[in-house]
This record gives structure tokens, sequence and C-alpha cells, in this order.
């Protein structure tokens, strides 16, 4: 994939329904999604869509890798508390393919130290929120 151009389906003003990245990705967590295949695919094409329209396809492939991977971690790690996950599994896609200077620009300049001290803070947050909601609900 290094830095190659999408041969996504589109004509014109129509919506993007196929892109290699996105359905090549789709396919290899299809175990994970299970029965959420689907309603997980409309939602990334949405997304797609939705960016495209205000972007353009100049950034198609960033924007194709940044949508699949934006919710995955909920169904590869079983878990709501998806973000690091997803970040990882993007990551580790775009390491692969030899796309390391699109990470950046995908993730925002954050670096791997960044990203876990943030996500360390929304988990002692959210401890923080479920303990006292917790405390709240038996006083």
């Amino acid at each position: 994939m290094a830095h190659t151009s999408t041969d996504a389906s589109v004509g014109g003003d129509a919506l993007l329904t196929s892109i290699p990245t996105v359905d090549d990705v789709l396919h290899h967590h299809a175990t994970a999604l299970g029965d959420d295949f689907v309603a997980y695919r409309n939602h990334v094409y949405r997304v797609v869509n939705l960016c495209v329209a205000f972007a353009g396809q100049r950034e198609l492939e960033k924007i194709a890798v940044a949508a699949v991977f934006h919710d995955l971690g909920i169904w590869t790690n079983g878990t709501f508390d998806y973000i690091a996950p997803s970040i990882t599994l993007a990551h580790d896609y775009l390491i692969a393919r030899g796309c390391e200077d699109w990470i950046a620009e995908i993730f925002g300049n954050l670096n791997a130290g960044e990203i876990e001290q943030l996500m360390a803070l929304l988990a002692k947050t959210k401890a923080s929120a479920r303990k006292a909601l917790t405390e709240r609900q038996t006083s």
C-alpha cells in the first residue's frame, strides 16, 4: 500500500461504496466483527463519504485508514474503551505497509507516550466517575 491511491468505486458525485483498503481491513477482522460486520462496514462508508464530501478525494487513502480503524477496537478488544486499541490497530497497519509518515497526520501528531498518557488519564477519570456514581447510588 505504501502511498498508493485507492481504486475506489465512485463516479462523479456518487457515494463511495468500495475502497480496497476498507474492504481488506474489514475482511481481515470479519470474525471479530461477527454479526456486526455489515453494520460497521456501512458506518465506515458513511464516515468516509462525509469526510470526502468536505475534504475531497485528495486524501482518500488516509481517510479510509482513519475511518476503518476508528471504532474497530470495540470488536477486536471487546470493550467500549476502544480508542487505544483502535489506535494500536491503525498504527500497526500503517507500519506494516511502510506508511509511518502518515501516523502523525492521522493521529494528530501524538506520539505513543502521549497517547498512553491520554488513555491513562481517561481511564482514571472514568474510574473516578464510576466510583462517584456508585457512591451516589448507594447513599
